[in-house]
């Protein structure tokens, strides 16, 4: 795929996003609540759109795929963006959000 899209009018954190960017898919996707914007890096690894602004979330797909030199850099940041989100990372957020949370209770 060259480029993934997502519509949703409500999204929670959104696995198709990391599964896109993982491969070096782009995404463009509506600036909704809760995930988009944690993944996507607005213009570098794809575009957040305002919701319902179906003109601009045309042009930026239309902007992606019609400049291949774009296309490319953002498929490799996509794919570098990835790394924020391994394994390795999430548990290490995790652990550091529990002492937070038990060391507040003490």
């Amino acid at each position: 795929a060259g480029l993934s899209v997502l519509t949703s009018k409500e999204e929670g954190y959104s696995l198709v996003v990391l599964e896109s960017l993982s491969h070096g898919c782009p995404v463009v996707s509506f600036d909704v609540k809760y995930g988009p914007s944690e993944m996507i890096g607005d213009g570098e690894s794809g575009y957040l759109v305002p919701f319902a602004d179906e003109e601009a979330f045309v042009s930026r797909i239309v902007e992606i795929l019609s400049d291949p030199a774009r296309h490319k850099r953002m498929c490799d940041i996509a794919r570098q963006s990835i790394s924020r989100f391994t394994g390795d990372v999430v548990v290490e957020g995790w652990n550091r959000l529990l002492r937070e949370v038990t060391t507040d209770q003490d």
